[in-house]
């Protein structure tokens, strides 16, 4: 029996996720599980792949997604999820994929199984997709659908947890008596920041006067 040579990581711009070897059932025919550009799992045949006469999993026909959501913007988070947490050439992967974060089969493998959850979770157009705990994974229990704001807010409240300015905003609003607001304007963040920060340490919120 020949030695077959090891196949490369794509073929015809379809990513090759095991060797299958030769199929018993096909005579000299060798097959493979492939990954398709919607995310699903397929077990093809090498030649046919190679030559274009198989190019996805079944839900393109001429080229085109069956589903008819590969511009859907759930599509594009979606693809971008994978994006930073796989692709070493994107500059957002040092933050994803090189810190461990995945996003788990169930949606890697599958756009729709994705799409059902986002429609069923809150998902609006204007709304960017978290994760609760920021050193978990993209699954279902670990993220949530919000606005830009209130990510952004979320980022820069860990960021001064993790910088140790909280102790220290709230030292300042106390002794000082400076507004949430003036606050707020000195560390460059949303008075949403702020008020977390102070309400977390268990400060109560004073309604002051701007001094002019």
């Amino acid at each position: 029996m020949r030695k077959l040579k090891p196949l490369p990581s794509v073929i015809n711009g379809i990513e090759v996720i095991k060797d299958l070897g030769m199929n018993d059932q096909i005579p000299a025919k060798r097959i493979a599980q492939f990954r398709c550009s919607c995310g699903k799992l397929f077990i093809g045949k090498i030649n046919a792949v190679k030559v274009g006469h198989k190019t996805s999993c079944g839900c393109k026909r001429d080229g085109r997604p069956t589903h008819k959501l590969s511009k859907h913007p759930l599509y594009r988070k979606w693809s971008g999820m994978i994006t930073r947490t796989t692709n070493k050439n994107e500059r957002s992967y040092k933050n994803y994929g090189q810190r461990g974060i995945i996003v788990c089969n169930e949606w890697r493998n599958d756009f729709l199984t994705f799409y059902n959850w986002a429609i069923n979770n809150g998902w609006e157009k204007c709304l960017t997709i978290d994760r609760i705990d920021v050193n978990g994974n993209y699954e279902p229990n670990n993220c949530q659908w919000l606005t830009m704001k209130e990510n952004s807010t979320k980022d820069k409240y860990s960021e001064f947890i993790k910088n140790n300015k909280t102790k220290e905003i709230c030292w300042r609003y106390q002794a000082e008596h400076i507004t949430i607001t003036k606050l707020a304007i000195q560390y460059s963040t949303y008075k949403e920041v702020i008020s977390k920060i102070l309400k977390d340490n268990g400060i109560k919120i004073k309604h002051r006067r701007i001094k002019k």
